[in-house]
């Protein structure tokens, strides 16, 4: 399952992990048999890194999971009350509980119970179709897969994102992509960097599969008819901007 265009991710972004493929579902029982449930209590940033990382195919439940943030997140849970009112927060993350409160009320979240369960595999690995897949890398891969994304985007064109510098992947990425049915990117917080194993460089874009497929094609032609390609070759801070420069450069008057 989409080996073609996990094929092109690698040949045009140059990807070190594996695309992940994520399906939430109300029916714990039915998604279980699907994979296999986590050694021991991890959080959603840990399965999706066992995922891209390790190749691992794995479901989970409430029961799974030790991250009442990320369990929130996706429509497990609620909040436990001192995250919700701020005062876990509170000279951790937030220098008062007011703000503290304030900035997770504003936290993509799934709507409580939605969903009893997850299922997270490399893509190609994917046993059921997904809702959205996840793609990690660097600020210059982002770049052009946002580029992907809206190749053929008549809707919106932009993508938004948006951080409070917590749930970077759980929220931001999956939960937003989720809730708004648009691509979604995320900065791994300091739980993904610390449990999740993403690097200082790395960035997570969740894309519901709606988007995928013409993300994949808007990659290639953007590659290839506009020369926008990865990695970037820069060509110095103090020359003259040359070739793509039409892209750049403020345009000559037309003589009369």
């Amino acid at each position: 399952m989409f080996e073609e265009q996990v094929s092109k991710l690698y040949e045009y972004l140059r990807l070190r992990t594996s695309p992940v493929g994520v399906k939430l579902s109300k029916d714990a029982e039915e998604l279980l048999k699907h994979g296999k449930r986590p050694r021991q209590k991890a959080t959603v940033c840990q399965l999706t890194s066992q995922a891209r990382i390790w190749g691992r195919v794995l479901a989970a439940t409430l029961d799974d999971l030790i991250c009442a943030r990320g369990a929130t997140a996706i429509g497990f849970r609620d909040y436990p009350e001192d995250i919700a009112s701020g005062e876990r927060d509170y000279n951790r993350h937030f220098g008062t509980v007011e703000a503290g409160r304030l900035s997770i009320s504003k936290v993509p979240k799934i709507e409580t119970r939605k969903y009893s369960a997850i299922l997270v595999a490399p893509l190609t690995r994917m046993p059921v179709e997904p809702d959205l897949v996840l793609v990690v890398g660097d600020s210059a891969q982002m770049l052009r897969l946002v580029q992907g994304i809206l190749w053929r985007d008549e809707e919106e064109g932009r993508l938004y994102f948006g951080s409070n510098g917590t749930q970077g992947v759980c929220a931001d990425a999956i939960a937003n992509a989720m809730i708004t049915g648009r691509p979604s990117m995320g900065i791994p917080c300091y739980g993904a960097r610390m449990f999740g194993g993403y690097k200082d460089d790395e960035l997570v874009m969740a894309i519901p599969l709606k988007f995928f497929d013409a993300t994949v094609e808007g990659l290639m032609e953007s590659h290839k008819v506009g020369g926008m390609v990865y990695p970037i070759v820069t060509q110095g801070i103090d020359v003259t901007p040359y070739h793509p420069a039409a892209l750049y450069v403020i345009q000559p008057e037309v003589k009369k």
